[in-house]
């Protein structure tokens, strides 16, 4: 016969909490600095080249890959460093924190390597 996990059992004081009742245990959350890094690299990365293309015009087949090339790397190596530094720090980092840093590391390296 079917029997009710909530109902009251025998021998147990009328409101105590059973397991079946109790609050689920909570996980751990996962860790994404980097994830967000990357999105807020890939997000300047996309203004940058849409503020290439505003001022200069549509690139060729050669330029469109060499202007993504010349975005990509600065991108990657700005992501990876804010997502090392964020996973170094004691709190999670929110969001505005990878917004303030990524950007002006991105520029950083491209200054670096340019040519």
């Amino acid at each position: 016969m079917y029997e009710d996990p909530l109902a009251e059992q025998p021998g147990q004081p009328s409101g105590a909490v059973t397991p079946v009742q109790q609050a689920p245990v909570a996980q751990p959350r996962q860790d994404n600095r980097f994830g967000r890094a990357f999105a807020v690299a890939g997000v300047t990365m996309v203004v940058l080249f849409a503020v290439l293309v505003a001022l200069n015009g549509p690139p060729s087949d050669g330029g469109f890959g060499y202007a993504v090339g010349r975005l990509l790397v600065p991108a990657v190596v700005s992501a990876g460093l804010a997502g090392a530094l964020a996973k170094y720090t004691r709190e999670p980092w929110p969001w505005w924190k990878f917004i303030v840093v990524v950007p002006p590391l991105m520029l950083i390296v491209m200054v670096i390597t340019a040519r």
